[in-house]
């Protein structure tokens, strides 16, 4: 029997034009897996080239609006995530897969124009004496679209994909788009340094990962951004979560992780896993989301179908509700009832990964209150448009093992403080209690974040005229390293309270309250400061 030998791998690059009536799967030559369906064989890879050719993406200088796109292919790349599953796993089969992948980067430009901003960007790295090459890679980054690794696997070939976002809104659009899931990323193409900003999808091989951990995988991506964590591969995350429980059997190939699995692969990584049921709590699954999308983090969704299958996916950005919607209300210890508006209230839904359809697909959270919270999203299928419609049965969310006081028990503050907030203007101005009820009840926002990030945002977006006073203020606290906002709005006039993350629901610890000097907010400050057993930092 005659023995093929191995074709050497094509080291260089190749550029091409993305054109229409040609798929990206067949300029590429993607082989099929044996026994694969046509429609769906290369499922994840025809979503990203779809996404890649949007007219809607977050690119800043009109090119989004031009048809033209075209790519730049890596024929020999050492992914660090791929190379590590294949240490793990794939190096150890009898079929010899390769070490090495290709990546894909895409751009919002023609072939041609893509050679020639490469070429003036080498020639100009290589003559310094021409001046500063900001502008020429700032244009160049801003027609960047993004990269996708492509693995030596016929059956699951989309590797480490960061892709840019849609835009945060256009002018005929119902809804905006916030993706604060997001963090930047530096690639290095032929020489040059670009950045982008998107978080990392891959598509699950069923090897080494399945859904949970692949969505796990992408929220560890995000809070890289805020603690310097190791970036832990896929089979990372399958070995941890596996070390002490094995209840699906063998951890590979994967069959998928259990609850208590990923919050072990969570804590083995040196962070908290927190998590938080919602099944039944629609109301509370919204705020949650929002505050964490708002907070920074990349929340977990897990998921249950109706034949009781699960599946996790990792939320990336909100489609927010510009309207006013209806609000809630929150009980006295008397048993009266006082109207509030979380937030969270304008959230629609929500931007995902979904390991199984692909990077940022929409849903819709449904359910309001105490009712099941889902979420309904449409993909494509192979007979026609599918809508899943799925129930969100719990929210973990990576976080320092420093954060005590996380987003459950910070929403129960919230709406605690909201109600003294009341009674208070009820014992001053009744009136003003009224008039506060009937037609603009007070706006409550919460969120976690860095001490100093907080500080630098009111001085940057409060628009003081003496901000050396808050900064003096501020330097008299103990301040920890993650705080607790909730942010009230009561007739047009904001206050914070700021929480140590540190301390529990139980045995709260108040930073201090932040409100602005001569107006309304402040004397809910200084009463809210009094309450709370916390300094009140007039800001002017």
């Amino acid at each position: 029997m005659a023995v093929t030998e191995p074709l050497e791998p094509n080291l260089g690059v190749a550029f091409e034009d993305l054109s229409k009536g040609v798929a990206l799967a067949e300029i590429l030559k993607l082989p099929a897996a044996p026994y694969a369906i046509a429609a769906s064989a290369h499922r994840q890879f025809d979503y990203i080239e779809k996404y890649v050719r949007r007219p809607d993406l977050g690119i800043l200088d009109g090119a989004a609006d031009s048809e033209s796109r075209s790519i730049l292919v890596e024929n020999h790349y050492i992914d660090r995530d791929y190379i590590e599953d294949h240490s793990a796993f794939y190096s150890k089969n009898v079929h010899p897969y390769p070490n090495h992948c290709r990546r894909v980067h895409f751009f919002a430009m023609t072939k041609a124009e893509l050679k020639q901003s490469l070429n003036q960007l080498a020639i100009a790295n290589a003559k310094p004496s021409r001046g500063s090459t900001s502008d020429d890679r700032a244009d160049l980054e801003n027609r960047y679209i993004g990269f996708c690794v492509i693995k030596p696997l016929d059956g699951t070939p989309v590797g480490r994909t960061v892709l840019r976002p849609l835009k945060q809104s256009g002018p005929n659009d119902r809804y905006a788009r916030s993706f604060e899931g997001t963090r930047d990323y530096t690639v290095h193409v032929l020489g040059v340094e670009l950045s982008i900003q998107g978080l990392a999808f891959q598509q699950q091989d069923v090897g080494v990962s399945a859904c949970a951990t692949t969505a796990l995988w992408s929220s560890l991506h995000k809070i890289h951004d805020h603690e310097h964590v190791t970036l832990a591969t896929p089979a990372q995350i399958t070995a941890l979560a596996c070390q002490y429980s094995l209840p699906f059997g063998r951890p590979m190939p994967s069959e998928g992780l259990s609850l208590d699995q990923m919050c072990q692969a969570v804590h083995a990584l040196g962070l908290a896993p927190d998590l938080i049921p919602v099944r039944g709590k629609a109301e509370t699954a919204r705020s949650i989301i929002h505050s964490a999308v708002n907070s920074g983090f990349a929340p977990v969704l897990l998921l249950k179908y109706p034949d009781n299958s699960g599946h996790a996916v990792c939320v990336v950005g909100e489609k927010l509700s510009p309207g006013k919607q209806a609000g809630s209300s929150c009980d006295t210890p008397g048993g009266a009832k006082f109207p509030y508006v979380d937030d969270s209230e304008n959230l629609a839904g929500v931007y995902f990964h979904d390991d199984r359809l692909g990077p940022y697909l929409v849903g819709d959270i449904q359910g309001r209150g105490s009712a099941v919270p889902k979420l309904s999203f449409e993909y494509d299928a192979p007979n026609g448009v599918k809508t899943d419609n799925p129930e969100i049965t719990h929210l973990l969310i990576p976080i320092h093992h420093k954060v005590r006081l996380s987003f459950l028990p910070l929403r129960e503050i919230a709406i605690q403080a909201t109600v003294d907030a009341l009674i208070f203007a009820d014992e001053v101005d009744a009136d003003l209690a009224t008039r506060t009820l009937a037609g603009n009840p007070p706006r409550v926002r919460t969120w976690i974040q860095k001490s100093h990030r907080y500080v630098e945002s009111l001085v940057r977006n409060s628009g003081l005229t003496n901000p050396s006073s808050l900064l003096e203020q501020w330097a008299c606290l103990r301040v920890p390293r993650y705080c607790g906002i909730v942010r009230t709005n009561i007739l047009g006039n904001t206050y914070d309270i700021v929480i140590d993350c540190t301390s529990t629901r139980r045995n709260p610890n108040f930073v201090a309250t932040v409100g602005h000097a001569n107006t309304l907010a402040e004397a809910f400050s200084r009463e809210l400061a009094r309450r709370m057993k916390c300094p009140a930092i007039v800001t002017s």
